[in-house]
């Protein structure tokens, strides 16, 4: 049973734990706690290969180093920093409820958390902008510093995400047993959760609904002028639209996965008696945002089938080098064997052929 922002719900947190024991419900409580732990298990695990498997595919292949792929691998990158710094913890505490660390691992690691929900929203808003900018042909992301202006918005990205998660450094704070990203009160705790919704949820949201919008008026304004380019052009032009079409598939699961993760601790924030009245809130709350970092780069494979040839290309570039090395290696090993002993095993010639056995 996880706690409103993760680690805490409240007093009231204590008095739960200890009603399942009293009520004899071990049993249950176990089991429903063990399926928690493997399906967090199992998403990091999916989120891991799938983003991993997304930035060797791009760092690997021509084909993907291109200028519109930065911000999509910064994005990949966000989900698995939030994956490694999330997930752990929350595994530690469905196993022990109550935070065990210092102040500064408290710290840090609300910080590191703020910072990759931060990369992976800005950077999900920053491709939108740049899709509506490629797709309305605008001057700015044109000419030969194409590449330059992505890697400056990825580092951009980065800047306002540790700028923005910053102050929780000074705000999270242990509380008896409890972890909390800002000290426990209620007027600090409307503010905080205010503030983080609008930061890391509506406002960006708002942005990519906006970029939408003029991306599909581009589109349907678009078509007729395209009609009349040549082969090379509509082409190109589609290829542009695919990478739009998964940039908004993944915008929509991101508005539909950290909703809950933003909603349900500012309703408690600002009426305290709605805490924990059931066990779904709290597994949804916990498990929305990494399920969406998890699904994330399968969209992408799911989308794209460029991206899925060159992941078949990497992995099976990376079998043959390790039969290639195994077969070298037995080359060498038999290298070294006497001569001695190879006409030993020669069969001799008067015996029956091969072919007639």
């Amino acid at each position: 049973m996880a706690e409103i922002d993760i680690f805490s719900l409240g007093d009231n947190y204590t008095s739960i734990y200890e009603g399942i024991f009293e009520n004899n419900d071990f049993l249950q409580f176990e089991t429903k706690f063990i399926v928690q732990i493997i399906f967090i298990a199992f998403l990091m695990l999916m989120g891991t290969l799938g983003n991993l498997s997304l930035l060797v595919s791009v760092c690997s292949s021509p084909r993907l180093r291109n200028p519109a792929n930065i911000l999509l691998t910064n994005l990949a990158l966000g989900d698995l920093i939030y994956l490694f710094v999330a997930a752990p913890f929350y595994i530690e505490h469905v196993i022990h409820p109550y935070w065990q660390y210092p102040e500064l691992l408290c710290k840090l690691r609300h910080f590191g958390q703020l910072t990759a929900q931060g990369i992976c929203v800005y950077s999900l808003t920053a491709l939108s902008a740049e899709r509506y900018m490629v797709l309305a042909g605008q001057t700015i992301m044109r000419g030969r510093n194409n590449k330059y202006r992505r890697v400056m918005a990825t580092v951009f990205v980065w800047i306002i995400s540790v700028i923005v998660s910053l102050p929780v450094i000074f705000l999270a704070n242990l509380k008896e047993v409890r972890c909390l990203p800002y000290p426990y009160d209620n007027h600090m705790t409307k503010i905080y959760e205010c503030v983080r919704f609008a930061l890391y949820y509506a406002l960006p949201l708002t942005a990519i609904c906006c970029c939408y919008v003029l991306i599909a008026n581009t589109l349907l304004t678009s078509t007729g002028h395209f009609r009349q380019e040549s082969q090379p052009g509509v082409q190109h032009f589609r290829a542009r639209k695919r990478l739009a079409l998964i940039v908004v598939v993944i915008a929509f699961f991101f508005g539909i996965f950290w909703f809950p993760y933003h909603l349900i601790p500012l309703i408690v924030a600002f009426n305290p008696n709605a805490t924990a009245s059931s066990d779904a809130y709290h597994v949804i709350y916990s498990l929305a945002a990494l399920t969406n970092s998890a699904l994330n780069p399968w969209i992408v494979y799911i989308m794209s089938s460029t991206h899925r040839a060159v992941l078949m290309e990497v992995f099976f570039r990376r079998l043959r080098q390790r039969q290639t090395s195994t077969i070298n290696c037995k080359t060498k090993t038999d290298e070294f064997v006497p001569l001695k002993k190879i006409k030993q095993y020669t069969p001799d010639s008067k015996l029956t052929s091969v072919s007639s056995i």
